[in-house]
């Protein structure tokens, strides 16, 4: 599909908007300087409010991304996370079970991390992003086991970060820096990161102090299941992770598996909330009206999903939201008579 550009933007269209109801179309931020404008497809299957969101275009801003071949570079090496974000970018695994090819994030136990000096200063930062072969459950909804060599393939040919709390303002090394400044390795315990950390970092001190004194004992890696195995025994269903490709991994403050995350906001996008939207507007002390439609829109996809009409404490809530917009509404009325 093209790419073209706004006054802001370098932009790259998916799908043609007039393919879209244009009353559904919503913008959500992928990251810093990246945005995906979602929509409800016209051709899909049922009402409307149950229609799933799909990506129509992608915003890079120019801020950002200065030249269109940075964006297109970008896109290039993340355009399968967007598949989280659509329910068509599923896969049926072995079990029956709907597998969503999106971005996950796992913990491992606290365990021993390593911090090097070298002439009295500091040299490196080591530990390990993953393990193989221990069975561990993901919130309550499966068990889950990476296989060791599920990383050969992405240790060789992908970009791989090493981030403190999976922040990109808290980069302490890539594969791919010339030269390298993070090595990384599959032993028997698992995927072994060493990276070699900016020494000029202000926050660099804070770090090192943290793991010197055990306070950060544990790391965490973002990736995405290229290849897995599900099946079902009598404790449930269990997943191998065949392989996968990692975006970024280093030491974590609070170590913990999100599969109960990711379940849950893969289901409500699947029914059409824009979870980014709605977390917005409800962090807002002042919600705008385009974040009072963005919860109330949510609030009657919700209600959908209620076995009677009973009233419930979603009508509650419609009923405050809705005393909010009349005492914003009867200010502003207020203000424009001064």
């Amino acid at each position: 599909m093209p790419w073209d550009e706004t006054d802001d933007y370098w932009r790259h269209r998916i799908r043609e908007p007039e393919l879209f109801h244009e009353e559904t179309f919503k913008t959500v931020e992928i990251t810093e300087g990246v945005k995906a404008v979602m929509g409800k497809l016209k051709a899909d299957e049922g009402e409307l409010a149950d229609k799933p969101m799909k990506t129509q275009s992608v915003l890079f801003s120019k801020e950002k991304f200065e030249k269109v071949e940075d964006a297109k570079d970008w896109y290039e090496e993340h355009k399968d996370s967007f598949r989280a974000l659509e329910p068509g970018g599923e896969k049926r695994g072995g079990s029956g079970r709907t597998v969503n090819r999106g971005i996950e994030t796992r913990s491992i136990p606290p365990m021993e991390m390593r911090v090097e000096e070298r002439d009295g200063e500091l040299s490196s930062i080591s530990g390990y992003g993953a393990l193989f072969n221990s069975w561990t459950w993901i919130g309550d909804s499966f068990r889950e086991m990476v296989l060791p060599g599920a990383f050969t393939e992405t240790i060789e040919k992908d970009k791989i970060k090493a981030l403190w709390n999976h922040d990109r303002m808290f980069l302490l090394g890539s594969n791919r820096a010339n030269p390298p400044t993070l090595e990384l390795l599959e032993d028997k315990k698992g995927l072994k990161y060493i990276v070699d950390p900016p020494k000029r970092a202000y926050w660099l001190p804070t770090l090192v102090e943290s793991i010197q004194r055990g306070d950060t004992e544990g790391s965490s890696f973002s990736f995405m299941a290229t290849e897995d195995r599900w099946e079902t025994d009598e404790d449930g269903e269990k997943r191998e992770v065949i392989k996968a490709r990692v975006f970024d991994l280093g030491p974590v403050t609070f170590e913990a598996y999100e599969g109960t995350e990711i379940a849950v906001r893969s289901a409500l996008v699947s029914v059409g909330i824009d979870v980014d939207s709605l977390s917005q507007a409800l962090a807002k002390e002042r919600p705008t009206e385009a974040d009072v439609r963005t919860i109330e829109h949510s609030i009657e996809v919700l209600r959908r999903k209620l076995p009677s009409d009973e009233p419930t404490h979603l009508d509650d809530a419609a009923r405050l939201l809705q005393a909010r917009k009349d005492k914003q509404r009867t200010r502003a009325e207020a203000i424009l008579r001064l």
